[in-house]
């Protein structure tokens, strides 16, 4: 009767539900629990305890906002892009797992860092507070243009395994209205970690891309590549760029996720699909710059695909139109940029 109760107890708290299902869960768990002759509360005590067994055989670290700030200096890198006429910026140390071994990356704008195989200087502070240098190639790259994924990987030695703070992917996407901070270089301060900017609230994610309002304390040149953080130090995304003095945009944590996946298999396909059916396959290192729609093999519209304010899914193809209605036999081509250069144009007929 035990087990079955910590069972239940474990679903509630870490199941994905809504808060009617969470309260009617609830109230069944404390139902069930006075039946096996134990009180709420230990019901909970025993509950929590198992989350956290749970955690600690998955590594799943619990960060303090209090830790991330004093951490955050050996978490940081700074990227000097060596095909880029020395362009710097900021970049971060990333954990993940694979087959229950740990792996270190560093996390860097695509737009300083350049493609697969580029070269790049990184430079980090280890826990000792000596400054180390390395020059390494990019292991996996997004691209640069509309919807684009502007991150690249670089995968760090292993010697550097508990001498710098290692940063984790949220477990659960960003969502607009969520609030979020961030870490950084600057020009005006390249040798020191400074906290120049408070991504204040997420506005919208779509895609790989997610825009908030920002409030920068100094000059935010270099700040590209800093990691967005959720209040616990979970990784969000990477910080991207600015849209004016208001707006600030960001690579998703699927983004990056996308990019260890191309590592991992050799290939960054993703698939773009309209009304839930797979229309073609896009690479990491291509974005959609524009689509048309033909209807009885005329011209009816084109959507461009570069205003930052209206980011793109691949997932919903279809809502890049608005409100222009999309009918069954609708052919839609989609014109597509490597890096900024126009390569291909693929055509997709939705079906009868």
């Amino acid at each position: 009767m035990k087990k079955i109760l910590t069972l239940v107890c474990l679903c509630v708290f870490l199941a994905p539900v809504s808060q009617a299902q969470g309260n009617k869960a609830f109230n069944a768990l404390k139902r069930f629990g006075q039946k096996a002759g134990e009180s709420l509360s230990k019901v909970q005590q025993r509950a929590m305890a198992q989350v956290e067994r749970v955690r600690a055989q998955h590594k799943v670290p619990v960060y303090s906002k209090r830790e991330v700030f004093t951490k955050m200096p050996h978490a940081l890198v700074q990227v000097i892009g060596m095909n880029k006429g020395g362009l710097r910026s900021t970049g971060f140390i990333l954990e993940d797992f694979k087959h229950g071994r740990s792996r270190l990356w560093a996390v860097v704008p695509y737009h300083v860092g350049g493609g697969k195989g580029k070269p790049i200087r990184l430079r980090l502070l280890d826990a000792a507070g000596k400054i180390h240098n390395y020059d390494l190639k990019i292991a996996a790259g997004g691209g640069w243009g509309p919807n684009a994924i502007d991150a690249s990987l670089v995968r760090l030695p292993h010697e550097l395994a508990g001498q710098v703070t290692a940063l984790r992917l949220a477990p659960e996407p960003a969502r607009a209205g969520m609030n979020a901070f961030s870490f950084g270089y600057t020009v005006l301060h390249p040798e020191q970690i400074k906290p120049v900017a408070l991504m204040r609230n997420i506005k919208n994610v779509t895609g790989f891309r997610m825009m908030g309002d920002y409030r920068f304390m100094e000059d935010p040149s270099g700040f590209c590549g800093s990691p967005v953080l959720d209040a616990e130090g979970y990784v969000l995304g990477v910080h991207s760029g600015t849209v004016g003095m208001e707006s600030s945009m960001a690579v998703t944590a699927d983004g990056i996720r996308q990019l260890i996946r191309a590592y991992d298999t050799g290939r960054g396909a993703m698939a773009v699909r309209v009304f839930g059916q797979e229309a073609m396959q896009i690479e990491t290192t291509e974005s959609i710059s524009s689509i048309s729609l033909y209807r009885h093999g005329g011209w009816i519209y084109s959507v461009a695909l570069n205003h930052l304010y209206t980011p793109f899914s691949y997932a919903h193809a279809e809502a890049a139109f608005g409100p222009i209605e999309l009918r069954k036999g609708d052919t839609l081509v989609f014109h597509i940029v490597e890096h900024g250069t126009p390569t291909r144009s693929v055509s997709y007929t939705i079906p009868q």
